[in-house]
């Protein structure tokens, strides 16, 4: 994952904290939250949350030497009035189950969301490789698909740009810098999220931004712009 600190990060915005024993390495854009017990007296921070009571540290930054693993995608097309009802993606959806988002919208602007299936139906999308099938009753309707895919070598270094020569804070001090105040636009989240949702911003296990989640709810924290065809990214800003 990656993360665009564009709009500029003061010293009194970025914090840096040890990290926990045995951790070389942390994306750029996951969130942190500190690890207890302390290990030997010291506040140590770890990626992502499991229970809603940890304490959020902030948000993964300057890690040059870390290219991402995951990327996402938005796209919208328009499903065939005729069958096949199948909408062809650029790329290989990492995790459809859990890692995607489906939305058909008809012309009198009624949306639904759809879930992950075995078949094609008027609840369920079906995946095979980089097509989905959608159900005939959705001929002509609209789809927002939303997803997370590997990007290869070559789409990694171009999305990112070369690494830093050396290795990283993390790797050779044991720090990690944090944003816990200001905007932030990432990669670094749940694409089967309703991101247009009236609810907490959430920290999943894995470090992503998600809506639904057991970890903790990051506090005041606003989404600013939802993903969208284009600038397939998350605007969220910590207040």
């Amino acid at each position: 994952m990656a993360i665009f600190p564009g709009f500029g990060f003061g010293a009194e915005l970025v914090k840096s904290y040890p990290v926990i024993d045995g951790v070389n390495s942390i994306e750029e854009g996951l969130a942190l939250t500190f690890a207890y017990p302390f290990t030997n007296g010291v506040a140590k921070v770890r990626v992502g949350s499991t229970s809603s009571t940890d304490q959020f540290a902030g948000i993964a930054y300057y890690q040059y030497r870390v290219l991402p693993t995951k990327l996402n995608a938005v796209q919208v097309s328009t499903v065939p009035a005729t069958g096949p009802f199948t909408i062809s993606i650029a790329s290989t959806p990492f995790a459809p189950a859990t890692e995607m988002r489906v939305v058909v919208t008809s012309l009198l602007g009624v949306s639904t969301v759809l879930v992950f299936g075995g078949a094609a139906s008027v609840t369920e999308f079906a995946v095979s490789g980089q097509v989905i099938t959608l159900h005939s009753s959705f001929a002509g309707f609209t789809a927002t698909i939303t997803y997370s895919y590997t990007p290869s070598a070559v789409e990694a270094r171009t999305f990112f740009g070369d690494v830093r020569p050396g290795i990283s804070n993390t790797s050779s001090l044991g720090v990690i810098n944090a944003i816990y105040r200001g905007v932030i636009v990432t990669t670094n989240y749940d694409p089967a999220a309703d991101w247009a949702a009236n609810s907490a911003v959430k920290i999943l296990a894995n470090g992503y931004l998600s809506k639904t989640s057991s970890g903790m709810a990051i506090p005041n924290a606003i989404v600013k712009e939802v993903p969208s065809v284009g600038k397939p990214y998350l605007t969220v800003e910590l207040r």
